[in-house]
């Protein structure tokens, strides 16, 4: 405004009076009065509208938030109520989740006691299996299976009569082998080695049933395919090491027949063989069976041949074997041994050596010898009562023999005295004197 005067008067006039002047700064002056007051008032108007909108703002806001904190504490409330739901839920998936744990950990404990039992279970069996694979017997029986041992072989042979021989498998094939040495079974022996080796190509278990096979044969009877199929075995599988142990099998079968067909030189050679087998590993059990067994029946040829000494050499090797007294296995070798050297010494006339030998089978094997045995040393109490009764009888004619021999040596004897009284009548001659 006050520009615009300005240029007003410019336009009119170059120059101000002091009229003009005085106006001039008069209106400045009203102007400026007008101004303070209106910048006073809209102050003023400011502040309170500024005041009026706080408030307003604050009434507002307040009555906001009285509003959303009861949106909120429904919210809340709302929340609350979903999250003890879902913790309700939660403790009682918990819950189930512990429980399903707890039975998954329960069929994880009965599945390994199971496993470890059916490990045991295999473990047991093997070992049978193993301990009737050595004949302790003539006859090829397993006799140092416990009851125990004869029921579970048996049940568990039960078990595969189901399935079809074709399909068994190797391991099987082994348990109702043995099975059917421990019953002495040799028909169902030999059938079982017949299907094992139409069945398997494996040259260990079809040579273990070649070996079975020859058993069977030989225990049925049938001697002369016995002895056939054994010198097969031995011409198929000379010098295969992983083979000495059946070898020192078969060889003892083989001089038990050669034996049995008095073909004792053969024998003898058949028993050196397996022999020999033991001498070169005498830490398998195996071979310490038949080697020891070998020993005993080639002593035996030579106490039939009258070689007493190197009979009593195999006899005396023999129980030089370790733990011959101790293992069940061993301990068939050990009896015959003792009742060999029990006849040894009946032969030699030595009946003081007979009844040591005697006690010592009593000592030992009393309660654990085979029927067959038991006879033999039945046998041997009789000849040692015979004996003893007559030393007893000899005992008692002693007295009256010494009585006799002191009469005799204190009474002249006849023939004495009826020299002296032959001299007595007989008259004496004398020689004339000469003259």
């Amino acid at each position: 405004m006050l520009q615009a005067i300005l240029i007003q008067r410019s336009a009119s006039s170059h120059t101000f009076s002091d009229v003009d002047f005085a106006r001039l700064q008069q209106q400045v002056a009203d102007l400026t009065n007008q101004f303070s007051s209106f910048s006073i008032l809209a102050s003023l108007i400011a502040i309170g509208f500024g005041a009026l909108l706080t408030t307003i703002i604050i009434f507002f806001a307040l009555r906001t938030e009285k509003a959303s904190i009861a949106v909120v504490k429904d919210e809340l409330r709302g929340s609350r109520e979903e999250i003890e739901t879902l913790l309700g839920e939660t403790k009682a998936a918990s819950a189930s989740t512990a429980l399903l744990i707890q039975e998954i950990e329960m069929i994880r404990s009965k599945a390994a006691e199971s496993s470890i039992k059916i490990e045991q279970d295999a473990e047991q069996i093997a070992g049978i299996v193993r301990k009737a694979s050595l004949p302790l017997d003539e006859k090829g029986g397993s006799s140092d299976l416990s009851p125990a041992e004869q029921k579970t072989l048996g049940d568990a042979a039960l078990k595969l009569e189901e399935k079809a021989l074709r399909d068994l498998s190797a391991k099987e094939f082994n348990i109702l082998k043995a099975e059917a040495k421990s019953r002495r079974d040799w028909f169902r022996l030999k059938d079982l080695a017949d299907a094992y080796i139409a069945n398997f190509q494996d040259e260990m278990g079809v040579a273990e049933s070649k070996a079975d096979r020859v058993l069977a044969l030989d225990l049925l009877g049938f001697d002369d395919d016995a002895l056939s199929e054994s010198r097969e075995f031995i011409s198929r599988y000379a010098g295969n090491e992983l083979m000495d142990a059946l070898m020192s099998r078969i060889q003892f079968n083989r001089g038990i027949n050669l034996k049995k067909n008095s073909e004792f030189d053969e024998a003898i050679g058949a028993y050196t063989a397996a022999i020999d087998l033991y001498r070169k590993d005498p830490k398998s059990r195996s071979k310490r069976v038949f080697g020891s067994r070998s020993l005993c029946n080639r002593g035996n040829i030579y106490v039939d041949k009258k070689q007493f000494s190197d009979a009593e050499r195999d006899f005396l090797d023999v129980l030089a074997i370790k733990d011959i007294d101790k293992l069940d296995a061993l301990q068939e070798s050990a009896i015959r041994t003792r009742l060999s050297l029990f006849r040894l010494a009946k032969a030699q006339g030595s009946p003081l050596d007979a009844k040591k030998h005697l006690q010592d089978i009593l000592r030992f094997h009393e309660e654990k010898c085979a029927p067959e045995l038991s006879s033999a040393i039945d046998s041997a109490r009789r000849y040692m009562a015979e004996i003893e009764t007559f030393r007893e009888k000899a005992s008692a004619l002693k007295p009256q023999l010494d009585k006799t021999k002191q009469s005799r040596v204190s009474s002249p004897s006849r023939s004495t005295t009826k020299s002296q009284a032959n001299r007595s009548t007989k008259p004496s001659r004398k020689t004339p004197k000469q003259s």
